[in-house]
């Protein structure tokens, strides 16, 4: 088992990647983002989920599989983890883990009151940073409910796959500054077991082409 390979998880928008932004300024942490990975691995200009979304969800998944397990296997140090547990793109709900989930020291669940989330896509749509989770024409209320009710199926998801895989869960409130979540997990790295290794540079997702 890697004991220092955590997973940073939560829905869109929530500021999963502002965490493992900050976490990986101490040294020892570097951060793999698989949808950066993904591109990376396709041979798709970074940024362009469009083109991400058409290739075929069982295609994405097993790529996905692939290049957590190889950051897994050949990252020193702390591994950060930046991948979805859930995706909602289909009906029902599609579970994205794989046999690399075992091999994690933790999981973490990122929550936010739905409210908040929402606000924070707002915020990101007006920098010109469209997110890929529902329909920008629905009514804003509705975008709300929509949130709660996937933060709520990931929970449960979470708890499934950390019981099942007998992984720790460590539910994550990210609702107001992310100082308090970011010294949270800082505490948790410092506290997971195995000798500290020496620090590397953040993983290129173009080193993982086949």
């Amino acid at each position: 088992m890697t004991a220092r390979a955590l997973l940073i998880t939560g829905v869109n928008g929530v500021g999963k990647s502002t965490l493992v932004a900050r976490l990986t300024t101490r040294p020892g942490v570097t951060a793999f983002s698989a949808s950066r990975a993904l591109m990376g691995h396709f041979g798709i200009a970074a940024g362009d989920y469009a083109a991400l979304d058409a290739i075929p969800l069982d295609r994405r998944l097993a790529a996905s599989h692939l290049l957590i397990e190889r950051a897994i296997a050949q990252t020193p140090g702390t591994l950060l983890l930046d991948a979805h547990l859930l995706t909602f793109e289909c009906d029902p709900p599609r579970d994205c883990g794989g046999p690399w989930l075992a091999r994690l020291f933790r999981i973490v669940l990122v929550t936010a009151p739905a409210a908040v989330i929402d606000a924070r896509l707002a915020a990101d749509e007006g920098a010109g940073r469209v997110r890929r989770w529902a329909d920008p024409h629905e009514p804003a209320g509705r975008q709300v409910r929509l949130l709660a009710t996937r933060q709520e199926l990931l929970a449960r998801h979470a708890a499934r796959t950390a019981r099942r895989n007998s992984v720790g869960l460590l539910h994550l409130d990210h609702s107001g500054p992310s100082e308090p979540a970011v010294n949270i997990l800082n505490t948790l790295i410092e506290s997971a077991p195995g000798p500290a290794r020496p620090a590397t540079a953040a993983l290129d997702p173009s080193q993982h082409s086949d």
